[in-house]
C-alpha cells in the first residue's frame, strides 16, 4: 500500500486533510505535527511515495521538509499554503520540478483529492513502476460512488452522518445505518472484529461529516447552565473552528449556522452580565491574537449594539460574521498585529509582507464571497476594518465623514481590541484610558455614536 506524509501543525486542519484523503484513496497516511516530525518521519520512511505539507509551521518550516526532500528523496511534493508567494530561498527551485504542486487554503475537496492521486501516479512513474496507473483509477468515488473513513472517525460522533455502507466485494455494499440514526461503540466494535477498518459515506453527505465537528460546538452552544469563563472558552474555541475549516475547504453552510449560534449566545451572555468590564477581564488569555481578538471584538459590537437601540439579533449576527473573517486571508499573528500602513511595525517587514497585508482584505472577501449566504454590509465591513476616521487608514483612506456607522462599530471595536491585548489586559491598561486615548480620533462624524456606545455600556 502507498504511504503519504501530512505534515500540519493545526491538528483540526490535518484531521480534515487526512479524512479527504483516506474518502478516495486507498493508502496509508503517516502524520506530523511540525517540520521536524515530518522529517524524521521521511527519515524513517524512505518509502513515503508523496509529500504533503503546510508552510508555516513551527521546528522547521515546509520549505525545510522540502528540501530534505530535495536532497534525499525523489517524490512529488505538494505545498499547502494560504500565500500566493512564498519568500523563502529554500523553495526557489520548487516550481520548477513537474512533480511538485502547490495548493492555496481553501481549497475544494475534488480539487484536492485529483491532485494527490495525480502525484501518486507521478510517484509510481518516476520509481519506474511498471504498473501503469491512472489517476482516476486510484479515486475511490470515482468507481464507487461512496467516501471511506475509519472507523474511529465515525463512532467519535455516536450517531451516523450520513448513510453509512461495508464493503463486502469490489462493487458491493451493504447499508449499516441512516442517516442520523444512532450508532454505539459495540456497533462499531463488532464490524472491527472482523477485520473491516473502513466505512464508506454517501459522497453527497459527506461535506456534512467534515463539518460535524461545527455542528457539535453548536449543541454546546445551546447549553444554557455554561458559566461566564465556559461560554467564553466555547466562542474562542468556535472561532477556531470556523477559521480553520474555512481555510482548509471554503464557507460551507454548517460554519454559517455556527457563526449564527455565536451570535446568538454573545447577546444572550451579556444579557446575564449587566457590566462589559467583567467580561473584559476573562477575555484576554495572551495565547492566539486571531481568536481572541475576535472574541473580544464579539462582545464589544454587541454591547453597543444594544446600547445604540440596533436590531440586536440582526446586527450581531453580522458584526459576528464579520470577526470571524475579516482576518482569515493571513496566517501570522505578527502581520495581523500590525493595524495601519502608517505604523513603524509596518516599515520593520519585507515587502512581501507588506503586500500580504495590502492584498488581505480582497483575499478575504475573495475567501467569504464563496457563501451565497453572506450578503451585503459584512462585505463593506471587512473592506473597511482598516479605515481610520482622520483618513490615514486603507485601502481607501476613508475619513469619519466617508465611514458608515455599521463599519465604524466595528473598527472602534477592533481598535480597542487591539489595545487592550497589546496591553496585556484590563489589569495592566484600564478601558478608561483605552477609551481616552482612542477618543481624540474616534469621537467625531459618524464614530461619535458608536464611541459614546461604548464608553456607556463600559460604563465610563
Amino acid at each position: 500500500m502507498d504511504k503519504i506524509l501530512v505534515a500540519d501543525d493545526l491538528e483540526d486542519v490535518r484531521d480534515i486533510i487526512v479524512m479527504m484523503i483516506e474518502a478516495e484513496l486507498d493508502v496509508e497516511v503517516l502524520e506530523a505535527s511540525d517540520g521536524q516530525e515530518a522529517i524524521e518521519i521521511l527519515q524513517q520512511n524512505p518509502d513515503i511515495c508523496v509529500i504533503i505539507s503546510d508552510y508555516d509551521m513551527p521546528n522547521k518550516t515546509g520549505g525545510d521538509v522540502y528540501q530534505y526532500c530535495l536532497q534525499n528523496l525523489n517524490k512529488p511534493f505538494i505545498l499547502i499554503s494560504s500565500l500566493d508567494v512564498i519568500d523563502d530561498e529554500k523553495l526557489d527551485n520548487f516550481e520548477k520540478k513537474s512533480e511538485n504542486s502547490k495548493i492555496s487554503k481553501p481549497f475544494e475537496h475534488e480539487v484536492f483529492t485529483k491532485l494527490v492521486a495525480k502525484s501518486i501516479s507521478q510517484s509510481k512513474h518516476m520509481s519506474n513502476d511498471s504498473e501503469e496507473i491512472s489517476e482516476e483509477s486510484l479515486l475511490q468515488s470515482q468507481v464507487t460512488g461512496y467516501f471511506r473513513i475509519r472507523s474511529n472517525k465515525l463512532q467519535s460522533h455516536m450517531k451516523f452522518i450520513a448513510d453509512t455502507y461495508i464493503k463486502i466485494g469490489e462493487s458491493k455494499f451493504i447499508k449499516i445505518g441512516e442517516q442520523n440514526s444512532i450508532v454505539t461503540k459495540e456497533q462499531i466494535d463488532r464490524f472491527l472484529e472482523k477485520g473491516i477498518d473502513f466505512f464508506y459515506l454517501n459522497k453527497d453527505q459527506f461535506n456534512d461529516f467534515l463539518n460535524s465537528s461545527i455542528k457539535n460546538l453548536m449543541d454546546e452552544l445551546d447549553n444554557n447552565d455554561l458559566g461566564t469563563d465556559e461560554v467564553i472558552s466555547l466562542h474562542l474555541n468556535s472561532i477556531k473552528q470556523v477559521q480553520e475549516v474555512v481555510k482548509t475547504v471554503g464557507v460551507k453552510q454548517p460554519v454559517i449556522e455556527l457563526t449564527d449560534k455565536v451570535a446568538g449566545s454573545v447577546n444572550k451572555a451579556l444579557s446575564k452580565e449587566k457590566n462589559l468590564k467583567s467580561f473584559l477581564k476573562n477575555l484576554v488569555h495572551k495565547e492566539n491574537y486571531f481568536f481572541e481578538h475576535s472574541n473580544i471584538i464579539n462582545y464589544l459590537c454587541g454591547a453597543m449594539v444594544k446600547e445604540l437601540g440596533w436590531d440586536k439579533e440582526r446586527a450581531t449576527k453580522r458584526f459576528i460574521t464579520v470577526s470571524m473573517f475579516f482576518d482569515i486571508s493571513l496566517n501570522d499573528p505578527k502581520l495581523a498585529v500590525i493595524q495601519n500602513i502608517t505604523d513603524s511595525e509596518y516599515s520593520a517587514i519585507t515587502k512581501d509582507e507588506q503586500k500580504e497585508i495590502l492584498n488581505h482584505i480582497k483575499k478575504s472577501i475573495e475567501i467569504v464571497s464563496k457563501s451565497k449566504s453572506i450578503i451585503g454590509d459584512e462585505f463593506k465591513i471587512i473592506e473597511q476594518h482598516h479605515e481610520k476616521p482622520d483618513g490615514s487608514g486603507f485601502p481607501k483612506g476613508l475619513n469619519a465623514s466617508q465611514i458608515p456607522p455599521q463599519s465604524a462599530v466595528f473598527i472602534i471595536a477592533h481598535e480597542f481590541a487591539y489595545q487592550l491585548i497589546r496591553a496585556g489586559g484590563p489589569d495592566k491598561l484600564s478601558s478608561s484610558k483605552i477609551l481616552d486615548k482612542m477618543g481624540r480620533t474616534y469621537g467625531d462624524g459618524n464614530f461619535e455614536k458608536p464611541y459614546n456606545a461604548l464608553k456607556k455600556a463600559l460604563s465610563i
